[in-house]
């Protein structure tokens, strides 16, 4: 089943399809990113989108995935054994 799922493009990074209606698959493949990423990312600005807006695709759509996954900080996790252990220790035995 080919993929007919298309919006209007608005850019300058594919000149010779701006104004035009494409393909999403196409334009994604063109762009050089997946499909689905794309397919979620118009699906998203759509749901978005209120009765008045025309949604299109534009360059930042088309961008690679930019997620950046920050580390989990371990230092408080050490601090609350360091200070457990050090609490009981401290103690009396009477």
């Amino acid at each position: 089943m080919k993929a007919t799922l298309s919006y209007k493009y608005v850019g300058e990074r594919f000149e010779e399809l701006s104004g035009q209606v494409v393909i999403v698959k196409e334009i994604a493949e063109l762009a050089d990113i997946p499909y689905k990423t794309l397919q979620n990312r118009m699906g998203m600005k759509k749901r978005r989108a209120t009765y008045f807006d025309e949604v299109h695709i534009t360059d930042k759509d088309l961008l690679p995935r930019t997620r950046e996954r920050r580390a989990k900080s371990r230092s408080n996790i050490a601090d609350g054994k360091n200070k457990l252990s050090t609490d009981w220790l401290k103690r009396s035995l009477v």
